[in-house]
């Protein structure tokens, strides 16, 4: 029993570590995703997110569109993660008890 306490811990502190690199990481990355708006016929590239309790939209140029595309697929990515490692956590904290 003591054996696999000692991998629990050692699997707590390794998903910990994950945990805050994750988080670290996603304060970098842009929130919200990507809409497109239709003015004058033509289809623009906005990102939406919430700021304050309020809804902003900012205009993606063609340029930067691949690069925020990525950037938003990755934190997309890192939250399905991050929500996986806090489940493990978790339990792993019943299991320790």
């Amino acid at each position: 029993m003591v054996y696999i306490e000692g991998i629990l811990a050692d699997e707590k502190a390794r998903l910990l570590e994950k945990k805050q690199d994750y988080e670290s990481k996603m304060k970098l990355l842009p929130r919200g995703s990507i809409v497109h708006k239709k003015i004058g016929g033509k289809s623009y590239p906005y990102l939406m997110f919430r700021e304050n309790m309020k809804v902003k939209t900012v205009y993606i140029k063609n340029i930067d569109f691949d690069s925020i595309s990525k950037q938003i697929e990755d934190r997309r990515r890192m939250e399905k993660a991050l929500k996986n490692i806090k489940e493990n956590l978790k339990v792993i904290a019943k299991v320790i008890k």
